[in-house]
């Protein structure tokens, strides 16, 4: 039997003890407020699914321990960005990672090399803007991307009408 401790939220939720021992390992921030889970219990799908948990990682090694306890508990697990996924993907009732918070940094830009290495909760409008300064583009990465980040375009697959022209992620 898993133990609980009650939260000084609106509902009183119950929590399992599980959740508390992983929060006491991390780096960043943990969320089991009713208002905050009830809000990222949709994304752009008909779907509905409250998560039991929100973790904001500051680090890989917060994503890691995060998978490891999912795995030993057998919990289902979700990483989401801007949650505007309309498959249902982004959202789950077990860890919901939200990679927007800490993990939204430009960390190299290589010109030689034709790369850049991102965090995953970097958004499409951060990289066009950060190339645009060097008159650099991806080319599949339109406007209408923005808000997305790079987490999810890269999960998904993401695919928009340049990308029938320039390529989608694979090709990039």
């Amino acid at each position: 039997m898993v133990e609980v401790f009650t939260l000084m939220d609106s509902k009183q939720q119950a929590v399992p003890t599980i959740y508390t021992e992983l929060a006491h390992t991390l780096h960043g921030d943990v969320d089991t407020t009713y208002e905050t889970l009830q809000h990222n219990s949709r994304d752009n799908s008909p779907c509905v699914v409250m998560p039991h948990i929100l973790v904001y990682p500051k680090t890989v090694s917060d994503i890691k321990k995060c998978i490891a306890c999912a795995e030993q508990y057998h919990i289902p697990l979700a990483v989401k960005g801007s949650g505007l996924n309309a498959s249902g993907a982004a959202i789950v009732g077990g860890i919901l990672i939200d990679t927007t918070k800490y993990l939204h940094q430009i960390r190299t830009t290589d010109m030689p090399g034709n790369t850049v290495t991102v965090d995953p909760g970097v958004t499409c409008k951060k990289i066009r803007t950060h190339l645009g300064a060097w008159g650099l583009e991806v080319p599949f990465l339109t406007e209408q991307d923005d808000e997305a980040t790079i987490g999810g375009i890269v999960a998904t697959k993401n695919v928009s009408p340049a990308s029938f022209e320039s390529g989608g992620i694979r090709s990039w």
